[in-house]
């Protein structure tokens, strides 16, 4: 166990094989270090541009009631009082402060109570877009009937898309991103995390002009199966070597409740190309899908 400086109740317990126990208390008193410590590097060092609650953090023992500043390639950016074992700065504005993407030199100066410096050094990257397993927006120009659609982005965390019929059947397509298509590996592929209703899954690379799969004249989003509840896919029965679209339609008249769909085999090289304008993608995806679940649903009611 660590302890940080400050004052600590020790009690030591003894038991003996009568079940006859003893006991001592004690304090102890860890004083701070002089000149102080930074612990370790900092403790995140890759960021999103734009991202919700970035901070750079740092811990550092000694130097209370002195003064630290933070030099970013080699300009002096923040400054502030040590309080506490933590140094914390939040990127409030990232515009405002300067941050764009890039690799950034942070140079942690903190002064001691007789005026010496310690420095510690270490390097972070902001990345137009981090590389992860999870769709990263919805491509409002192909989808309709459904409420919340963020809540379908980034991982499972138990708030949901939902679904619901009106004058069709509701369903919402969304972009895994450039440079983080799925990728037709071992196994399954990816997993649907889902409750309520069946769906179908249709996967595609371009919502815009059909593709050709062997000698067919495919719509822009292929048919891959059907799921209910969370269930895997496998991109292989689709011709596709990879895929970075995939639109989820609810095939009953249950509805159904999207939280996220995870990729396990996945592009995940770095890529900062500006993404692709989703709102001039038109409304074709979705019309000549929901040609295609109107047989399912059909076919579903029969049964």
């Amino acid at each position: 166990m660590l302890l940080d400086e400050g004052l600590y109740n020790i009690t030591f317990v003894v038991n003996d094989q009568f079940n006859l126990q003893a006991s001592k208390s004690t304090w102890l008193t860890i004083l701070p270090p002089n000149p102080p410590i930074i612990v370790g590097v900092i403790h995140q060092s890759i960021f999103q541009f734009e991202q919700d609650n970035a901070v750079l953090s740092w811990e550092l023992h000694g130097g209370r009631g002195s003064n630290w500043i933070l030099w970013i390639n080699g300009t002096r950016k923040y400054h502030g009082e040590i309080n506490s074992t933590q140094i914390n700065i939040r990127i409030e504005n990232w515009e405002r402060e300067s941050w764009d993407p890039g690799i950034y030199n942070l140079t942690l100066q903190v002064s001691d109570d007789i005026g010496a410096h310690i420095a510690h050094t270490s390097w972070i990257e902001i990345q137009l877009n981090i590389k992860d397993a999870y769709a990263d927006s919805i491509i409002t120009g192909a989808s309709m009937w459904y409420t919340a659609g963020d809540n379908a982005l980034g991982p499972p965390d138990s708030r949901f898309t939902n679904l619901y019929a009106d004058y069709g059947n509701g369903h919402v397509t969304l972009d895994f991103g450039v440079g983080e298509e799925i990728l037709n590996g071992p196994n399954n592929d990816f997993i649907v995390y889902c409750i309520g209703g069946e769906y179908g899954v249709f996967i595609g690379n371009n919502l815009s002009s059909p593709i050709n799969i062997g000698n067919q004249i495919e719509a822009p989003l292929v048919y891959l199966g059907e799921g209910q509840g969370n269930t895997e896919f496998d991109i292989s029965n689709s011709g596709l070597t990879q895929v970075r679209y995939i639109q989820i339609v609810m095939l009953t008249e249950e509805e159904v409740g999207l939280d996220a769909i995870e990729a396990k085999n996945y592009k995940s090289t770095n890529n900062t190309a500006s993404s692709i304008n989703h709102w001039i993608f038109p409304l074709l995806a979705g019309i000549l899908v929901l040609s295609a679940v109107g047989t399912l649903w059909r076919r579903k009611k029969r049964q």
